[in-house]
This record gives C-alpha cells, sequence and structure tokens, in this order.
C-alpha cells in the first residue's frame, strides 16, 4: 500500500530498515502508471492511460501533439523542459 495514497497504520520512513534498493533514475519506472492514476482521482480528470515502451516514443508522441500530458522521469524530459518544449 502505499501511504500517499491510504491512512497507513505504520510510519514508512521510521518503521522500515532498507535492505536493498529497489529502483533508480536510469531504468523503467513502473510506478508513473500509479501517478497517473492518483492524478486522476484527486484532480477528477478522466484520461485514458496509453502504455508505451519506454520515454523515447513516448517523448515523441508528448512533442508531436499526440497526447497532451504524460507521466515521465525527470532526467529523460529535463532537456525538453529547458528547451521550453514541454511545461
Amino acid at each position: 500500500m502505499n501511504g500517499a495514497i491510504y491512512a497507513l497504520p505504520y510510519d514508512v520512513l521510521k518503521d522500515f530498515e532498507p535492505i536493498s534498493m529497489i529502483s533508480s533514475a536510469g531504468q523503467a519506472q513502473h510506478g508513473s502508471h500509479l501517478c497517473g492514476e492518483l492524478f486522476k482521482m484527486v484532480s477528477g480528470i478522466e484520461m485514458l492511460h496509453v502504455p508505451y515502451r519506454g520515454s523515447a516514443p513516448m517523448l515523441i508522441d508528448l512533442l508531436s501533439g499526440q497526447v497532451q500530458l504524460a507521466f515521465d522521469n525527470l532526467p529523460a524530459s529535463i532537456g525538453h523542459i529547458r528547451a521550453d518544449k514541454l511545461r
């Protein structure tokens, strides 16, 4: 369960000890779907989830206007954000 979405009976930062790395910024970010679902729930916006095989094809569709918004990791998108192509 996710403490950002649900009230948990424990503190995820204080009650657990890390034993291994579970993700890093250079790998696939499977949590972005959950970010989209949380955004939909909080905002009340209806949107369709479109799965991509990585940031590159998603960015092509986003920059060309095929999709209106996306959830991505920052290292893949920062160049386009700094070039004012994305916000």
